[in-house]
């Protein structure tokens, strides 16, 4: 599975949906949408951990990163 920037503030505890199987989750340190630091805190809720990646300075539509965002999926995807 592969979360890109995941709005996670939509669940609580209970209700968060755990991924069963491999999960990379990529998200941009300055995303004005959905906070990275929430996101972070939320992803320390999940039973087993995902990959995470978190790209500096990057927004949440990933403007002028999309290159590096792919690399990064196709690094996971690869593994």
């Amino acid at each position: 599975m592969i979360l890109i920037a995941p709005p996670l503030h939509y669940f609580d505890a209970e209700t968060m949906p755990q991924p069963g199987c491999p999960c990379l989750v990529v998200h941009g340190d300055k995303d004005e949408v959905v906070s990275c630091e929430d996101t972070m805190a939320r992803l320390g809720q999940f039973r087993d951990k995902p990959e995470v990646s978190v790209m500096k300075d990057a927004g949440h539509f990933f403007h002028g990163r999309l290159t590096e965002l792919r690399v990064i999926v196709d690094s996971f995807l690869n593994a």
